[in-house]
């Protein structure tokens, strides 16, 4: 028995040992090639192992920015490894080179040093930039070049809904992207709120918190909608008007944002919504807004209606009809806003405020205007407490806070959403259409 548990010690001391214990074996180090590639928060360690059939990889052992050892392996199949670990940019960072047998065994160190490049979650935070916005604020930073990994997190300092406290609340979470973002945070509707702190933390991809930056008294710049009446006076463009089908500028101001209209009115040849003339160049498809005041522009919202099957009366109300399934091609993808106190000024003088742009051949489902298709998901007429309850649907053409007041507002649209399937097209005559037209302008 004594016997016994002696092989059980022994064997437990020798299944313990660690890589700081595994038995140091002889190899010839100078057929290793090793060499190092700087990246943004690393480097690449490339190398090419000796002949020596008994060596199975290499090992790597450095610290990172924060002391940290970490030790990354690599094996015939490879050729490089990726050493990560640090956010400035670092020289002569010290790394321990090792090879490996078949059993984990070890040789000697070899010291070598890399050097790396300043991470991404350094590079944003230098960069970044925050705005005054329209009920709230804008986070922007421009494209980046390397690597990207990494997280930014954007807070402001607000009541907690939760609590009733001042806290630090959350408004988004995001990978860092090559491409640059501009995030804006349009919720604070509380014309109370003049001004906000914002906090901008981004984070390493290993969620380790890199840098934080603190942005006190950002503008609050309020908006409120422009009376309608006031555009609808002030109108002018293409417009088909026609009474019998209920069509004709003025359905743009007229408060249905959703169709509901056309819906609970039952008649599929009455569309109550705005529908340009026929053939128009798209050059030429312009709607024009006289505001009648210098206004500073917030944003404009373009609707669709919603999905729904109505009664046909055609056929007695016993059939239900999808409406205004034509809308699919006169809803625009591809729309800018412009601006002008000087109406006859040519089009090139005009101030453009914003733009709006998704491919004229998207899939339906990836339109915006997907909800006014939705082949799955119909509201009837029996549902229409659903359809009261759905959310408009629209697009939002964004203006930044400029100060600047104009009177005269130009929608262009530069082309509809369309079909072209060789032997069929729709969607390219021109025409365009829309549910409701709303401009949103900084409150008095």
């Amino acid at each position: 028995m004594k016997k016994y548990l002696l092989i059980l010690f022994i064997a437990s001391i020798f299944f313990s040992c660690n890589d700081d214990e595994k038995i140091i074996f002889d190899a010839d180090l100078s057929d290793l090639v090793v060499s190092f590639e700087p990246f943004e928060g690393g480097a690449i360690m490339n190398y090419t192992l000796p002949s020596n059939t008994e060596i199975y990889g290499i090992m790597a052992k450095y610290k990172d920015y924060n002391g940290k050892e970490i030790t990354v392996k690599g094996t015939h199949s490879n050729n490089s490894v990726e050493l990560f670990g640090f956010n400035a940019a670092e020289d002569a960072v010290p790394v321990e080179v090792f090879l490996i047998d078949v059993e984990d065994n070890l040789t000697k160190p070899v010291i070598k040093s890399f050097s790396t490049l300043q991470s991404a979650a350094l590079t944003v935070l230098d960069k970044i930039e925050v705005f005054p916005h329209w009920d709230g604020f804008r986070v922007k930073y421009p494209e980046i070049s390397g690597r990207s990994e990494g997280y930014i997190n954007i807070y402001y300092i607000g009541v907690n809904p939760k609590t009733n406290e001042i806290d630090s609340l959350l408004v988004s979470s995001m990978p860092i992207s090559k491409d640059g973002r501009n995030v804006q945070y349009t919720q604070l509707d509380d014309k109370s709120i003049e001004d906000v702190t914002v906090i901008v933390k981004t984070e390493d991809a290993r969620g380790n918190v890199v840098k934080k930056k603190v942005y006190d008294n950002v503008e609050v710049a309020h908006s409120e909608q422009f009376d309608p009446q006031i555009l609808l006076q002030g109108f002018e463009g293409s417009s088909v008007e026609d009474d019998s089908r209920k069509y004709g500028y003025k359905y743009l101001f007229d408060g249905d944002r959703k169709g509901e209209q056309c819906l609970t009115k039952g008649n599929s040849s009455k569309l109550y919504s705005y529908k340009s003339e026929l053939g128009a160049e798209f050059n030429d498809n312009v709607i024009t807004l006289d505001l009648q005041n210098e206004e500073e522009i917030a944003w404009v919202r373009i609707y669709s209606h919603l999905s729904a099957l109505m009664p046909n009366n055609a056929m007695g109300g016993m059939q239900l009809t999808k409406m205004k399934l034509e809308f699919q091609w006169y809803y625009p993808n591809h729309v800018t806003l412009y601006a002008t106190n000087d109406k006859d000024a040519p089009e090139s003088e005009w101030s453009e405020l914003s733009e709006f742009k998704e491919y004229a051949q998207l899939d339906r489902e990836n339109r915006w205007t997907y909800p006014a298709f939705d082949a799955e998901e119909f509201y009837t007429i029996n549902e229409f407490d659903l359809f009261q309850k759905a959310k408009p649907n629209y697009i939002q053409l964004n203006c930044n806070i400029s100060g600047i007041g104009y009177r005269y507002l130009k929608i262009k649209i530069n082309e509809t959403f369309y079909l072209d399937s060789g032997s069929y097209q729709s969607g390219n005559t021109g025409e365009f259409g829309m549910e409701e037209l709303e401009v949103f302008v900084k409150s008095e």
